[in-house]
This record gives C-alpha cells, structure tokens and sequence, in this order.
C-alpha cells in the first residue's frame, strides 16, 4: 500500500467514526417508522452549514465595510484630510504666536503712553523725562 492510499483509509475511518449512521425511531399511533440518517447525508449537511456560515460571516463584513467607508480609497482620503488640517493647525499655531508677540508690543507701547500722560497731567516729571517718555509716532513740541 501506498501513502497516500493509507492516508485515504485512515481519513474514511476517522469520518465513519465522527459521522456514524444514526438510526431514529419515530412512532405514533400504533405506527412504528425508521428514519436512517447516513455519512453522506451528515457530511453534506455539514458542508452546507459551513458554506451557508462563511458566506454569511464575508457578507456580514462587508456590508460592515461599506458602511463604514473602510474602503482604501476612504481611508487615503481621510488621512489627505487630517494632513492637510495639521497643517491648518500648525500654521493657526503660528499665526497666535505672532499675536502675542504683537500684543506684548502694543501692551509695552500702550503702558509708556499711560505714563507719559499721568506724567503730563500731574506735572511731576520733569521735561526731559517727559521727552524720554513721549511715545515715536507723536510730533515734535518744537513744530507746534
């Protein structure tokens, strides 16, 4: 005997011994009836449910899919969209920098104004102080 003819009977005899024949007694009024349930018919029940369960399983997962948009074409877009709002972020990132550093400026000039003016009306300071602290963009004294 060959291997592969060992390999067949032992394949039969581990079938035979998991899908023996099974013989059903069905009785009613007074009527006795054999219903026999062989190999064949276990083993094409059995492939059926398994082909009925993985078609149901691939479709299951599919319609998952198409639901979702978890198509490659979704996903490329989906990841071109975060890119580009990164780099949205980054560049509003930089723009609040740039208020800030803005701010800080326009907070220091505003402050040296407020103290030229409470110099001015109180008369406290003295004239060089108060040309020291009068603010670039105002006219020279000497042109009024």
């Amino acid at each position: 005997m060959g291997r592969g003819t060992v390999l067949i009977a032992a394949l039969q005899s581990e079938v035979l011994r998991r899908f023996p024949e099974h013989q059903i007694y069905l009785r009613s009024n007074d009527r006795v009836r054999l219903l026999r349930i062989g190999t064949r018919v276990q083993l094409t029940a059995v492939a059926a449910a398994a082909l009925i369960a993985g078609w149901v399983g691939v479709a299951t997962i599919n319609t998952i899919a198409d639901l979702s948009g978890l198509t490659a074409d979704a996903v490329a877009e989906k990841e071109a969209e975060l890119t580009r709002m990164s780099a949205r972020v980054a560049a509003l990132k930089a723009d609040v920098g740039d208020l800030r550093g803005d701010v800080a400026i326009s907070a220091e000039a505003l402050e040296k104004r407020q103290m030229f003016l409470a110099s001015l009306l109180t008369g406290k300071a003295s004239t060089r102080k108060l040309a020291a602290m009068m603010p670039a963009s105002m006219p020279d004294l000497q042109e009024m």
